[in-house]
């Protein structure tokens, strides 16, 4: 097989977010990967990518992976424990748009963030719409525990993420266990986001649900650190690896 062709994550980052804001829509992504393949230092470049083409930006990133907050995010956001605790300490000018939610113990509720991102976008008590980001990085982690998002598909984040394109809400997800993400998420999302997968139940069934070309099957094991494929709803894969070079 021919080799596929290159690009950096500045143009993963363009190809995900300038198509839906160019439209006066939100984004709508699904970033899978094995650990350390490279999924939450490209949430923070689509981060700053989202807030850089947003007249008036704000980024919520659910960062509940580690007992500390990811170094990636804490060195381009804001850090709250909590909405509540944004609340009580509202951004300052000099304060990053791109909020960073991380609670030793416990971490914020997934569906409190969404709520409070869907208020905004939607108009929170009388105030104008403001167009928001919902990054959760690694789902299963968000979701631990007695939560499952089988047993909140009609709560606040299966209804952020299934319908907020169209408020403008806009959202990317990570998890390491796509098996666990209800097909109709997956099938939903315009873009997904493959970094290196092993071989086995999480690929055949990212391989199933997108309908995977053979040679992406093949290609997706051998990814290095921070590269990534592309599988876009308009055009089923772009054919492209997108490497960690911006």
């Amino acid at each position: 097989m021919e080799p596929l062709p290159r690009a950096g994550q500045g143009a993963l980052a363009s190809a995900i977010v300038d198509f839906a804001f160019d439209r006066g829509w939100g984004f709508r992504c699904v970033v899978i990967g094995m650990p350390g393949s490279g999924k939450s230092f490209f949430l923070a470049r689509l981060a700053l990518y989202a807030a850089s083409r947003s007249p008036h930006p704000l980024v919520f990133i659910h960062d509940a992976k580690d007992p500390e907050p990811q170094p990636q995010y804490l060195e381009i956001g804001t850090l709250r424990a909590s909405v509540a605790d944004l609340e009580a300490r509202p951004l300052t000018a000099e304060d990053s748009p791109i909020v960073v939610f991380h609670n030793r113990r416990p971490p914020e509720d997934p569906d409190v963030l969404a709520q409070k991102a869907t208020d905004l976008a939607l108009g929170e008590s009388g105030q104008p719409r403001q167009p928001v980001a919902l990054f959760i990085d690694e789902l299963h982690h968000a979701l631990s525990g007695s939560r499952t998002f089988a047993s909140g598909v009609k709560g606040p984040i299966a209804t952020a993420l299934r319908e907020g394109r169209s408020w403008g809400l806009s959202s990317a997800t990570a998890t390491q266990t796509p098996q666990d993400i209800p097909t109709n998420l997956l099938t939903t999302t315009e873009m997904t986001v493959l970094f290196r997968t092993k071989p086995g139940r999480g690929l055949d069934y990212v391989s199933e649900q997108l309908n995977l070309a053979p040679d992406l099957i093949e290609a997706i094991p051998r990814l290095g650190d921070g590269e990534a494929i592309l599988c876009d709803a308009r055009r089923i894969d772009d054919r492209m690896i997108y490497g960690p070079d911006w």
